[in-house]
This record gives structure tokens, C-alpha cells and sequence, in this order.
């Protein structure tokens, strides 16, 4: 499950199965402005807590491809993106928008995207779990930039994908370090 440290308050909130949690293993989650919603992904599928009421979404009830949900990401604007399965999702106000491997224009990752971040300039950088990286033109619905296996970079597996204030990548692998994008080379 997870656990809610209310700061102002000085008092913890667990959310498990029992309490509004769809799947026991919680991987990823993302919390929407001042927890009106929280994100949990899992290998089930992904749990959408809003208040007292949860809604769950898998590969049954969902545009989801597969349960299987690596990486989540809230704006502050409420759009939430989820990493799937060689699949991008995009939910605002309960309405999805899917980019998969196959659909879109150019590369993209086809195995599962494990880390997603919003640089400043608004761009929108994911990784998968092969250690491919996209830098995703929403407006174009394709990988801009796509990198895999450049010299520089980290083998996977890929865990964790973050952008600083400059714009520079960042990604953790499973035992084989990270690499930095700074624009130019890995």
C-alpha cells in the first residue's frame, strides 16, 4: 500500500486493499494538486483514489493495453500521463488518449515505459525499460528526439527518468549506473 505523512496535521493515512487500494504492490504513484487525486500504479493495473472513492483501471475497463503500468507522471494542470506496455497514456477529465509503438510516427520505446518527467520548457521525456529515450512531441504525436543505445548511455534496465532546471535527462538503470543528456551527447 501506501502511506500519507499530512504535515500540517502531524498524522500518517495508510491506503491498502482494504481501504481502497485495487492491487496489493504498489510501484509508482502521482499525486494531483492537493491530493485530490492520487495515481498508484501497479502490476495489476492503476488505482485512482480521489477522497473516500477509489476507481481501478486495467486492461479490462481501460484503454490500457496491458495492467502492467511503469511509470506515472500529474501535471499541475491535472493531466496525468501513464507508462505502459510500448504505450503512452494521456488522461484528462476521464478522457484517454493513447500513443503506442506501431501507431505513432517514427521510433518509440516498445517495451515498458518506466520513467516519465516534464522538462521546463514543457517538453515531455519518457524512457523505457530497455533504456530507450524519447523526447514526445504531443502536438506531433511522435518521439522528437529517440535515443537508444547511443554511446554514453546507461544499459538497462531502465528505473527512473528525471529532467532539472537546465533541461538536462537524467536515468537510473538496475545495476549498471545512469547517464546524463545535456543536449548535445549522452
Amino acid at each position: 500500500g501506501i502511506a500519507i505523512y499530512d504535515a500540517a496535521d502531524d498524522a500518517w493515512r495508510h491506503i491498502d486493499r482494504n481501504s481502497g487500494l485495487a492491487a496489493p504492490d504498489a510501484r509508482r504513484i502521482a499525486v494531483v494538486g492537493d491530493r485530490e487525486q492520487i495515481w498508484v500504479a501497479s502490476d495489476e493495473g492503476v488505482t485512482v483514489a480521489a477522497g473516500s472513492d477509489s476507481t481501478f483501471y486495467d486492461s479490462g475497463n481501460s484503454p490500457l493495453a496491458a495492467d502492467r503500468v511503469g511509470a506515472l507522471l500529474a501535471l499541475d494542470d491535472g493531466v496525468v500521463w501513464l507508462g505502459g506496455e510500448g504505450a503512452l497514456y494521456r488522461v484528462e477529465d476521464e478522457e484517454w488518449t493513447v500513443y503506442a509503438a506501431g501507431e505513432v510516427a517514427g521510433d518509440f520505446p516498445e517495451e515498458l515505459i518506466t520513467g516519465l518527467a516534464r522538462a521546463p520548457d514543457g517538453s515531455l521525456w519518457l524512457g523505457s525499460s530497455d533504456a530507450a529515450v524519447c523526447r514526445f512531441d504531443v502536438e506531433q504525436e511522435r518521439c522528437a528526439d529517440y535515443f537508444a543505445g547511443d554511446d554514453g548511455m546507461a544499459a538497462g534496465p531502465l528505473t527512473n527518468l528525471f529532467v532539472d532546471a537546465s533541461g538536462s535527462v537524467y536515468y537510473t538503470t538496475a545495476g549498471n549506473g545512469y547517464a546524463v543528456y545535456a543536449g548535445e551527447e549522452w
